[in-house]
C-alpha cells in the first residue's frame, strides 16, 4: 500500500469502521450537543477527520508525519469485523437455542456467564482486534484533548504539537506491548444489539490508555465498533478457564446505559444510524468531555463479572433495567 508520508487530512474514526455506520442513502449522521444534525456521505471520506492530525508540525527537517503507524490497524478493520461475527452470541444461531436462552430467565440462581457463548481468540486475531481497540482510543478527540493540556501541568497553556507526540508516543507503546504477547490477560466481550443501535462518539468510556505504563495493557474500555456490536474489553483480576472472549445478547436497556455512557466521554460527536437523532442527556448537551468521578459504574461490574468467571451474583439485572 502507498505511504501516506504526505497526507493532509487524517482520520481520528477508520474509514473502513465509518462504512458500518452508513445508512440506506449513503449518508453518516451525526448530532451535536445543541441537537443539530449533520449528514455527510461516506463515500466523500470527509467524517471523522482533522487536517494535520497526525503530523508534529515544527521548523525544518522536524516535521514528522506518523499516520503509518495507524495503517495496520485500519487495514485489519474488514478482518477484525469478520472474525468476531465468527463469534455469535448465544441464543442467536438457531430458533431452539434462542428458546433454551428465554428459558434461563426462569431460574432464579442464574448468572451473566449462563447468558454467554464462550471462545478463545487465537493469538494474530487477538492482536489485531486489540490493535485497533487501542488506536481507537488513542486517536479520540477525547484523548488528544487531554493531551493537549498536558503543559498545563506546569502552567503553560495547552499545545497541539504535544497532543500528536502524544499520540504517537502511546500508540507506540500499545502497540509494541501487544506485539511482543505481554497481555495474556487481555478479555473482550461481544455485546451485540439485534433489537436497539449503539452510538458512537468523539469519546468513549476509555479506562485504559491513562495506565499505558511499562510493556502491559490494564484497565477496562468499552467501544461501539458498529450499530449492532460493542466491545468491552478488560484485563481481569482473576479468570477462571481458557477462553478470552464472551458474546451475548444485551436487552435494549442495556444498549440504552451504554448510549448513556458514550455520551459521557463525547463532547461534540454523536454518530447514530437510525433515522431520528438519539435523545441527548445532559451529560452531553454540556458539550464538554466528561468522565466518571470514580472509575465505577454499575454495568461496567456486570461485565466485569463475566471476564471474571461470573458466579457471584444473578444475572436478573442483565435483562431488567435497574
Amino acid at each position: 500500500m502507498a505511504k501516506k508520508q504526505n497526507s493532509r487530512e487524517h482520520h481520528w474514526w477508520p474509514v473502513g469502521l465509518q462504512k458500518h455506520w452508513t445508512d440506506r442513502t449513503g449518508n453518516i449522521s451525526w448530532v451535536n450537543p445543541s441537537g443539530m444534525v449533520t449528514k455527510k456521505k461516506s463515500e466523500n471520506r470527509k467524517v471523522a477527520k482533522k487536517a494535520h492530525g497526525h503530523t508534529v508540525l515544527l521548523n525544518g527537517p522536524w516535521t514528522t508525519n506518523f499516520e503509518d503507524d495507524f495503517e495496520s490497524a485500519d487495514n485489519s478493520v474488514h478482518q477484525v469485523i469478520t472474525s468476531l461475527d465468527l463469534m455469535p452470541a448465544r441464543g442467536s444461531r438457531s430458533i431452539k437455542e434462542f428458546i433454551s436462552l428465554m428459558g434461563l430467565l426462569r431460574k432464579r440462581d442464574r448468572t451473566l456467564s449462563d447468558m454467554c457463548s464462550f471462545y478463545e481468540i487465537k493469538r494474530d486475531d487477538l492482536l489485531s482486534l486489540a490493535r485497533l481497540i487501542m488506536s481507537l482510543l488513542i486517536r479520540l478527540p477525547a484523548r488528544r484533548h487531554k493531551y493537549e493540556h498536558v503543559p498545563e501541568w506546569f502552567d503553560l497553556p495547552p499545545d497541539e504539537n504535544i497532543g500528536k507526540m502524544n499520540i504517537r508516543q502511546f500508540y507506540r507503546i500499545a502497540r509494541d506491548s501487544l506485539e511482543r504477547d505481554s497481555n495474556s490477560n487481555l478479555f473482550f466481550i461481544l455485546i451485540r444489539s439485534p433489537w436497539k443501535e449503539f452510538l458512537h462518539g468523539d469519546g468513549v468510556l476509555d479506562w485504559m490508555t491513562d495506565n499505558l505504563v511499562g510493556l502491559r495493557i490494564r484497565g477496562r474500555a468499552l467501544v461501539p465498533l458498529t450499530p449492532k456490536l460493542c466491545v468491552y474489553m478488560c484485563t481481569p483480576s482473576r479468570r477462571s478457564g481458557l477462553h478470552n472472549c464472551a458474546s451475548f445478547l444485551a436487552a435494549p436497556w442495556i444498549v440504552e446505559a451504554i448510549n448513556e455512557i458514550t455520551q459521557v466521554y463525547s463532547k461534540d460527536h454523536l454518530f447514530f444510524r437510525s433515522k431520528k437523532p438519539p435523545r441527548l442527556t445532559e451529560n452531553f448537551s454540556r458539550g464538554e468531555f466528561l468522565s466518571h468521578e470514580k472509575q465505577r459504574d454499575s454495568l461496567i461490574a456486570l461485565l466485569d463479572e463475566i471476564a471474571e468467571g461470573g458466579k457471584r451474583s444473578s444475572s436478573t439485572a442483565l435483562f431488567q433495567p435497574h
